[in-house]
């Protein structure tokens, strides 16, 4: 007696089935579990909000100006770049701007506008800098700028090292808040 190869083609179509709809299943787990790590969470910012004069444990004080300018002053050295000493004081002058992009705020190339009207991150561009008194020939940008929503307020964490992103001595919270 033979064997009807019916069974078989029909048992090997249903696997082929099954696994297709694993496949399928698997891929879209993946898809929204893979959106939702995208969803920025952090507080949305403001011109007003981020106005004013942002001050350290260090002594260093940020101050934002509504028309976009800013200084920094009494930066420690090493707040400012892993080249200095804490000993060097650092003072800037530049101007800030606010984000639309959150990927911005982990060293991003693209500041650009929001895509839904929510500004999350901030970009300081700097065009002047003393170190100890002296000007120095130095311009640029610094990227390394993290807003976080925290019990006392926002806190603005300035060029935070990667490997103690809340280190206090980057941390500046907002005056009269």
């Amino acid at each position: 007696m033979v064997a009807s190869p019916v069974p078989i083609v029909e048992r090997a179509r249903s696997g082929v089935l099954t696994f297709w709809l694993v496949c399928g299943g698997l891929l879209l787990c993946f898809v929204c579990t893979g959106i939702g790590m995208y969803v920025f969470s952090g507080p949305e910012l403001t011109r007003e909000g981020m106005t004013g004069v942002w001050r350290s444990k260090t002594g260093a004080v940020i101050r934002l100006e509504e028309d976009f300018t800013l200084q920094i002053s009494d930066m420690p050295g090493d707040l400012w770049s892993g080249d200095l000493s804490q000993k060097h004081r650092v003072e800037v002058r530049g101007i800030w701007r606010l984000c639309g992009k959150p990927e911005y705020r982990h060293g991003g190339s693209d500041c650009g506008p929001p895509s839904n009207g929510v500004y999350v991150a901030m970009k300081i561009v700097y065009d002047a800098v003393w170190i100890d008194g002296e000007e120095v020939d130095d311009t640029g940008e610094v990227t390394w700028i993290e807003v976080t929503d925290e019990s006392d307020g926002l806190v603005l964490r300035f060029n935070a090292p990667v490997d103690f992103p809340y280190d206090t001595r980057h941390a500046f919270v907002k005056a009269g808040t």
